[in-house]
């Protein structure tokens, strides 16, 4: 049987020092803190954690997908860690026993689908630190005028802001793209009750970044022209303003009005 590895999985192998530091830093592992590790792969991060949750008298979740790369952390033997077999974001949907933090060097293609399950999690961790693509990650630390999709989508249920930006060099195999560690912090209270109702409405504003927000309302929401530009201008903004203006305040503001009037 041809065992699975972990090329097809678009991953990249950490292999800097100090990226590992500045992880290890934001996660800042407490005495009784759960910390999720995601693709941990041959162990560099996970090795180095594993050594500080035993110190500080925490533990460590690695879920790693590829089954052999699993075996081989699991023969290591590490001190207050358990290596788990499974699909990360299967995992972390399902995942309600405590909370806990969130690190790991990541397939950049999953990063979108990973923010939108925590975000629908009750339970949230207390911290995310990844390493993902440096471009996916300017995206969601984005703010007005550079607001896009990502970023409206997070902005809502977190704080972020990028740590470190690294080289093709610090991953082996060298990816094409240079990578960055991002710190997202959720927040104990967000200003809308319905998450799910909030992200369709975003993503019809931002459907079509280069048209006027005032026509992305009309066209995604069916409204004439008189109701579209009342709401743009009660929120203060211009008629001639694109999405990628809005600050998060005005923006979640947008969508309750526009979620009362046709959601």
């Amino acid at each position: 049987m041809k065992k699975n590895t972990r090329e097809p999985l678009g991953q990249h192998f950490l292999k800097s020092k100090k990226a590992v530091i500045e992880t290890i830093n934001s996660a800042s592992p407490n005495d009784g803190d759960t910390i999720i590790e995601i693709g941990p792969g041959k162990g560099f991060l996970t090795k180095e954690i594993s050594k500080i949750c035993h110190e500080k008298n925490c533990s460590l979740i690695a879920i790693e997908k590829d089954c052999s790369l699993a075996e081989k952390l699991k023969k290591e033997n590490l001190q207050n860690t358990e290596i788990i077999t499974d699909d990360a974001l299967k995992f972390l949907k399902n995942y309600k026993n405590s909370r806990y933090k969130l690190i790991g060097n990541i397939p950049y293609y999953i990063t979108g689908k990973l923010l939108r399950i925590l975000s629908e999690n009750p339970i949230k961790p207390e911290k995310i630190t990844l390493l993902i693509q440096e471009e996916v990650a300017e995206r969601i630390e984005a703010k007005a005028p550079n607001m896009n999709l990502l970023s409206a989508i997070t902005g809502v249920w977190a704080d972020s802001k990028i740590l470190m930006r690294l080289n093709q060099s610090d991953f082996n195999p060298p990816p094409k793209v240079r990578g960055a560690i991002i710190e997202i912090t959720p927040k104990k209270e967000t200003e809308i009750e319905n998450i799910d109702a909030y992200f369709k409405t975003v993503k019809l504003l931002f459907r079509q970044p280069r048209k006027t927000l005032l026509n992305n309302i009309r066209d995604g929401f069916n409204m004439n022209k008189e109701d579209a530009e009342k709401i743009i201008k009660e929120n203060g903004m211009d008629l001639n303003d694109r999405p990628q203006n809005t600050d998060m305040k005005v923006l979640i503001n947008i969508t309750k009005t526009i979620q009362k009037r046709v959601i």
